[in-house]
């Protein structure tokens, strides 16, 4: 069964995150959450990506459900408020670098994360 997966923004690393997300078979894009006045872009990233909901709030997408995790590619200032909103939800997080602004959000975050019993990683390329 593939990751069932939401992304959150429409960000120029989410685009191109979409653009290479179809060579993962074991990979499920489930929804896409964009802010409102970025709902237009957000339909038509969607629509080429083949994503089958499209969300302007991330109230109404954890609500929703349907997926295992969330990708967050929002502005890097962004990163820690929308992960800890995320794993509040339950759902583990693949979030965008840089991880957060300080090692005290980043130990949060992880403190967080045991406490729901998911997982929080860092979407970044192992090279070694």
């Amino acid at each position: 069964m593939p990751l069932r997966l939401a992304v959150l923004s429409t960000s120029r690393i989410v685009a191109e995150f979409l653009t290479h997300a179809p060579v993962w078979p074991e990979l499920a894009l489930a929804a896409l959450c964009c802010r409102p006045e970025s709902a237009e872009k957000g339909r038509a990233l969607a629509e080429k990506a083949g994503i089958p909901r499209l969300y302007t709030s991330e109230e109404a997408l954890y609500a929703a459900g349907g997926f295992d995790a969330v990708y967050i590619g929002t502005a890097n200032h962004l990163h820690y408020a929308a992960a800890k909103r995320a794993l509040q939800a339950g759902y583990s997080v693949i979030l965008e670098k840089p991880f957060t602004g300080t090692a005290a959000e980043a130990r949060d975050l992880f403190a967080l994360a045991d406490e729901k019993g998911v997982m929080l990683l860092e979407a970044i390329t192992v090279y070694y």
